[in-house]
């Protein structure tokens, strides 16, 4: 077996430690480290909030996702949701970052939808977003959760938990995320990633539509694609029972 280190990265209004419950899963074997989009921003104090670096062509989170990585000696594979797989593609797509495979959780090359991409959300429920976090941080933060945990939905006390957890990270953080999805848009530079990717994808996921994943897979060279039936966006979380025997899999064959 390769020494291998598992890197976490969890999406936007999550904490490092949402995704726990599946670095737990994997074996003890295998070394694991926990990040998210928040943290990675906040380690590129210097860098511009919601612009990317010109002589870097990246964002701040994508610089701090590459420090981050720059630090693991082991054999890496990353496994990122949301904003947190939009960001790892980002990086791979301007760098050659020695990274082994990535397992992309809910991902997509482009967030909002415009003329010529229908698959995203209207930018407007983007925006929308950002004011409510702005007027009813809270109230807004607990739509979002309810929208992630689609279809099966989750008990108002664990949606009214993770919306306090949200409000534990900076709001400008949170609002400068949104900014960053609004403005995000890979699809010129998404081929550039020569390393193998598996997406993973639940079927009825009202945050990153299924067909945004669909076209991200027929735009990535090296990359497979397992849709979960029945299940929404928080698949780390709510739904992670669905996906944890496809991660075991896929990082034991990679190890070998």
């Amino acid at each position: 077996m390769r020494n291998t280190r598992v890197l976490f990265v969890a999406g936007w209004a999550h904490r490092d430690q949402s995704m726990r419950g599946l670095s737990d899963s994997l074996s003890n074997t295998v070394s694991k480290e926990l990040t998210s989009v928040s943290t990675l921003a906040a380690q590129r104090t210097q860098a511009p909030t919601s612009q990317f670096d010109k002589e870097a062509q990246l964002s701040r989170y994508a610089l701090g996702l590459k420090e981050t990585c720059a630090k693991i000696e082991e054999e890496l594979i990353i496994i990122a949701w949301s904003m947190g797989a939009i960001v790892t593609l980002e990086l791979l797509s301007y760098h050659t970052v020695p990274i082994r495979t990535c397992i992309l959780l809910s991902a997509t090359q482009r967030f909002c939808a415009d003329d010529f991409y229908t698959c995203g959300v209207p930018a407007q429920n983007v925006r929308a977003l950002r004011i409510g976090l702005t007027r009813r941080p809270h109230k807004t933060l607990k739509a979002f959760f309810h929208d992630a945990s689609y279809p099966h939905g989750t008990s108002d006390v664990m949606i009214d938990s993770m919306a306090n957890e949200a409000l534990t990270i900076e709001n400008g953080l949170l609002v400068d995320g949104l900014h960053y999805l609004e403005q995000v848009d890979l699809r010129d530079t998404i081929k550039n990633i020569q390393i193998p990717i598996h997406l993973i994808h639940g079927e009825q996921d009202k945050i990153v539509p299924l067909a945004a994943g669909e076209e991200l897979h027929k735009a990535l060279p090296q990359c497979t694609m397992q849709v979960i039936p029945d299940v929404g966006h928080a698949l780390p979380n709510v739904f992670s029972e669905s996906i944890t025997p496809s991660l075991k899999r896929i990082v034991e064959e990679e190890r070998i």
